[in-house]
């Protein structure tokens, strides 16, 4: 079963098209399950040029019911993309409590007042020793994983997005918050939009991934989507590789319940 959990709209104010064209194309890449998880409103100052205000929550509400009630052969879930930043956890908890979701995805965008992710920001990567914003950003991930908001901890090793890694590699930090994901029992995204970036594979690395099937972590799978075309965006491949590190399902979500899929 092919499924796509990670699909934005043009309310985020960096991507185009309408609902209903990732809807077609997915049913024309054979995709059996999307789901929409835009970026949700977070209090005022904090990256509103990446989101919708919660003035326009109501249109994303209405948005994703029209292409639910259109559009019968497929199942459309309707999610968010909810971000981690230490002093917006109870905006975010109070809001996630009051809505209607098939799941959460987790995101970590800001470490303190940087948007490391952000093109404007890269050149704070030659101010910085990469090892040790490798280890604040997995640091963060796992304060995040610990609040128990999230369904799905999206773009684990998003960090890497510029191509900037650390001469030692990273697996040693990373499998200390795999750890705490398993505790918490998260899933782990498969997403692959970093084969778009200069990362040029997927979040996470395969030798993460490794360890994420070792821990039998279960595992989503999301093309990160901000134009109709790049839905599923590799993922016949990207299957593949899964099927041969050893994983042979994934998850659904609806009303933040999970079950699971043959791969």
């Amino acid at each position: 079963m092919l499924i796509d959990y990670h699909i934005h709209t043009k309310l985020c104010k960096h991507a185009v098209g309408e609902p209903e064209d990732y809807v077609r194309e997915a049913l024309k890449k054979g995709i059996d399950e999307i789901g929409f998880a835009d970026h949700m409103p977070m209090p005022s100052g904090y990256d509103p040029e990446n989101r919708m205000i919660m003035s326009q929550y109501s249109e994303y509400i209405s948005m994703i019911k029209d292409v639910q009630s259109r559009f019968h052969d497929i199942e459309i879930k309707f999610g968010i993309e909810a971000d981690y930043f230490a002093p917006h956890v109870d905006f975010v908890r109070k809001f996630l409590d009051e809505q209607p979701f098939d799941y959460v995805l987790g995101s970590v965008h800001y470490m303190d007042w940087w948007g490391f992710d952000n093109e404007k920001n890269i050149f704070e990567y030659n101010n910085r020793d990469i090892t040790d914003v490798y280890q604040e950003y997995f640091d963060t991930v796992k304060a995040a994983a610990e609040t128990n908001l999230f369904d799905i901890i999206a773009h684990f090793d998003l960090v890497k997005k510029f191509g900037f890694r650390p001469d030692n590699g990273y697996i040693d930090i990373a499998y200390d918050v795999l750890k705490v994901i398993k505790d918490n029992d998260l899933c782990v995204e498969v997403n692959t939009s970093g084969l778009r970036k200069q990362a040029q594979e997927v979040y996470p690395s395969d030798e993460v991934l490794k360890k994420v099937c070792e821990l039998d972590i279960p595992i989503t799978l999301g093309s990160d989507s901000h134009k109709p075309e790049e839905v599923g965006w590799h993922f016949n491949e990207t299957i593949e590789k899964l099927k041969s590190i050893g994983f042979t399902k994934v998850c659904r979500f609806s009303e933040r319940k999970r079950t699971f899929v043959t791969l």
